[in-house]
């Protein structure tokens, strides 16, 4: 394949894949996102604030979607730039076994995994740079998280509850931001880094943790790191502040199912 037989969004997608930390990528979700910030530079604050032009999203399930992504990873792996594989989750579970398994929750759940050809970064030969350098910047900043993570954040920051999503499902973007304007709430605090690592840190542990106490405990983390655990939520809370000098990033509840209820204080 060469550079001249890719379409601009391809050239994006590859983009993204090649510059997100985590291989293989992990969930067709996450790229979606990753795409949706890179096209929207100001809300997202990028360094730069030109959109990128090639995107068209609209309002679905997991929030903004663009329908061309799928069709540009297929020609991706047609031209053998990218493999794809897939994994199936468990349904009996209400929550993923592992940070990075939260893709696709139509049934059966399955988690979408792409890696790209080792010289597939000679494909971006003349893409719009600046263009690439607001994927590059979207996938370095916000591509750690994982898909169900990188889902929660857009949709915060953007206004995009599940009531405007019902609503104006399949709705463009451009279209869904003007009928709304009235609807999406301005911005509020955010989780930042230490609650997303922290949160990641307690569905690493979850299994093991529970075969070691069991249900129907609450684990605190500060940094990623769990500092205690306790059967009230609210005592642990003060008792990890009184500690710590500072209130846990994350609690997380225990049980056989998947998590009944977490929080960061700030947050819930």
């Amino acid at each position: 394949m060469t550079p001249d037989s890719l379409t601009p969004t391809d050239q994006l997608v590859l983009q993204a894949l090649l510059a997100a930390p985590d291989r293989p990528f992990h969930g067709l979700t996450k790229l979606q996102k990753i795409l949706f910030i890179a096209a929207h530079p100001v809300e997202f604050g990028l360094s730069a604030k030109r959109p990128i032009r090639y995107l068209e999203f609209k309002v679905y399930k997991h929030g903004p979607f663009c329908e061309e992504v799928y069709r540009s990873l297929e020609r991706l792996e047609a031209a053998g730039l990218i493999t794809h594989t897939t994994k199936v989750l468990s349904a009996q579970s209400n929550y993923p076994a592992a940070p990075d398994e939260e893709d696709e929750l139509a049934e059966p759940r399955t988690l979408h995994l792409y890696e790209t050809a080792p010289d597939a970064a000679a494909e971006l030969v003349g893409a719009d740079e600046v263009d690439l350098r607001l994927v590059r910047e979207a996938a370095k900043r916000w591509g750690w998280l994982t898909p169900g993570q990188i889902e929660e954040f857009v949709n915060r920051r953007v206004g995009l509850t599940p009531e405007l999503k019902e609503r104006f499902m399949s709705t463009p973007w451009h279209r869904f931001v003007r009928f709304a304007a009235d609807e999406l709430r301005p911005p509020g605090p955010e989780p930042g880094e230490p609650f997303w690592r922290s949160e990641q840190a307690f569905l690493r542990e979850r299994a093991s943790l529970l075969a070691a106490v069991g249900e129907g405990l609450f684990v605190a983390y500060l940094d990623g790191v769990r500092v205690g655990t306790g059967a009230d939520d609210a005592v642990l809370y003060d008792e990890v502040k009184r500690r710590a000098g500072r209130a846990p990033d994350f609690i997380g509840y225990l049980n056989a199912r998947g998590v009944a209820g977490a929080l960061a204080p700030a947050f819930a």
